[in-house]
């Protein structure tokens, strides 16, 4: 009895590994809300009132739940298996010298480890982890020894959809094209000089490789696991799922982000054509969006360059080939959102190609369409304002850097460990730019930000209390909450709700902490000894402070 309960163990367990794949399509029609079809499959597009999705056998199901079968037509993704006639793979390197190949798994890996042996003083490979079946995941660092300013870091990475592979083979080629172009190209120096750059061009390996190492012919969305990887990541709100079990390579993209404090961030995808910036998992009435006008302007400056090249590139999901993400459907656990949320990153995600697994004659038509605008995001970073928290020691402070009146909702960002900073920004615009750190007097500064280059903005900031800038879920501030104290009572009056008050001591400790529920509060300060104080209040979507002082 035992032995046969093992072997249906066994039996389950390779019904699971070798789980069948299906592509869906349903009409937007009859799909009801596409946000909670999200949570149950993963979209892959929605063009022409249809929309795609692919699902495992668990996803199905519950995706049976959700619509009557009627509603959507189910393929195998084994029926749709591409054919190996269109697809070369290269054996070695010097068969990927044409770039009309896709490499096998070990020639990627060959690739990856020749494009730091022959360029050490400018690249670096780097072992971001080992994905679900223990393949790597590999990235090339790329950039210049100079001068001690802060620096953007950027990151690039492709085919986390193991079969959308036409930026796999577009950022090994970006990868190629900077290192043998440094010091002859402006832009290609310029970015090596003034920006370290991270590119992981395979971020799926099983999925790319599912058909085995020789080819990328049998390639699928899913990793070793059967898990869509950009549906995997933590995630903030109602679309949160009830349970986050993070795959291995999930987990080595958070631990690798967390660890670099990346800048600027994208994602390159397939099987549309379009450049999608946050939210994806929100509309924008749900959660605005503070630097909207800045992706704006990089999208429309990436599509202006594609355009020169081919006219009508990135026009299927709509004519400006861009999208606020959730407008154009709403993603749960996907990587652009945690990366904006929690590691303050901007991040875009890049739809290449309406073909996923490009016929290798028409590599070189996109590498010729994106190359430019690639190479415009990049260097993005370089516009904006940079600069160094320290103390009066010269010891760097992890401090929040807050444009005052600009930014809310994750907008903000933090120094790194050496107390540096880089934000990007738009041109020709003046903004004040805050230093907050708990212990320190909050400092401010007005900067102008110019084309193409990155203003300095240092601060050397004292002990003492600081002063939180408000941050405020709406694009316009509401009214700072006014407050008086007088004859040892402390009033506030404020247009909003006050949903909570607390009052720090000068050691930043919480002596007080109200929940008043009301527009006007008061609070006795009698019990308080003689010194200054920080008030913070809670007004709906804003946190604000001020300084009090207690006399006696």
């Amino acid at each position: 009895m035992k032995k046969l309960f093992c072997i249906i163990l066994i039996l389950i367990f390779a019904a699971t590994v070798h789980a069948q794949d299906y592509e869906i399509t349903i009409p937007t029609a009859t799909a009801g809300d596409i946000s909670r079809l999200s949570n149950a499959v993963s979209i892959s597009n929605i063009r022409d009132g249809i929309i795609t999705a692919y699902a495992n056998e668990s996803e199905l199901m519950t995706l049976r739940t959700i619509l009557p079968q009627y509603a959507y037509n189910v393929r195998s993704v084994k029926k749709l298996s591409k054919s190996a006639n269109y697809i070369d793979m290269a054996q070695s390197i010097e068969e990927m010298k044409d770039w009309a190949h896709y490499p096998t798994y070990e020639t990627y890996v060959a690739m990856m480890e020749d494009f730091a042996a022959k360029h050490p003083d400018i690249a670096q490979l780097i072992d971001i982890g080992a994905s679900a079946e223990g393949r790597q995941l590999l990235a090339i660092r790329i950039t210049a020894i100079g001068d001690t300013l802060p620096r953007p870091r950027v990151f690039l990475t492709s085919t986390m959809h193991g079969d959308e592979t036409c930026g796999y083979v577009l950022m090994l080629r970006l990868i190629d094209y900077l290192l043998n172009n440094y010091g002859n190209d402006a832009t290609a120096t310029r970015i090596i000089n003034n920006i370290v750059l991270y590119i992981n061009p395979l971020a799926n390996p099983d999925g790319t490789y599912y058909g085995g190492n020789g080819t990328v012919a049998e390639s699928r969305r899913y990793n070793g696991n059967n898990v869509d990887l950009n549906r995997n990541f933590p995630q903030l709100g109602a679309l949160a799922k009830s349970t986050q079990n993070l795959e291995p390579e999930t987990i080595a993209m958070m631990q690798f982000a967390k660890s670099r404090h990346f800048t600027l961030s994208a994602n390159m995808h397939g099987g549309d054509e379009v450049l999608n910036y946050p939210w994806d998992s929100f509309y924008e009435s749900e959660l605005g969006l503070a630097d909207k006008d800045w992706f704006e302007d990089i999208c429309q400056k990436y599509i202006d360059t594609l355009r020169t090249f081919a006219p009508n590139g990135m026009k299927t999901v709509n004519k400006q080939g861009y999208v606020f993400g959730s407008e154009w459907y709403k993603v749960a656990g996907g990587r652009q959102d945690w990366m904006m949320i929690s590691e303050r990153c901007r991040e875009m995600t890049i739809e290449l190609s309406t073909i996923k697994l490009l016929h290798c004659d028409l590599l070189e038509n996109y590498w010729q369409r994106h190359r430019d605008g690639l190479l415009l995001y990049i260097c993005s970073a370089l516009q904006g304002i940079r600069g160094q928290v320290v103390d009066f020691n010269g010891n760097p402070i992890k401090a929040k850097i807050y444009l005052d009146g600009h930014d809310y909702n994750y907008s903000s960002i933090m120094c790194d460990a050496e107390g540096q900073y880089v934000r990007p920004t738009l041109a020709a615009k003046t903004y004040n730019v805050c230093a907050v750190a708990d212990g320190y007097e909050t400092q401010c500064q007005e900067v102008n930000t110019k084309k193409n280059e990155l203003a300095v903005a240092d601060f050397t900031m004292s002990e003492g209390i600081s002063e939180y800038v408000a941050i405020t879920t709406e694009k316009t501030p509401p009214k700072t909450p006014q407050i008086t104290v007088h004859q040892g009572v402390i009033e506030i009056k404020s247009a909003q709700t006050i949903d909570r008050v607390e009052i720090i001591d000068a050691l930043g400790r919480r002596i007080c902490n109200y929940n008043p529920k009301s527009d006007t509060f008061q609070c006795q300060a009698y019990n308080l000894t003689g010194g200054i104080y920080v008030i913070r209040i809670q007004t709906g979507g804003v946190i604000a402070s001020s300084k009090i002082t207690i006399t006696k």
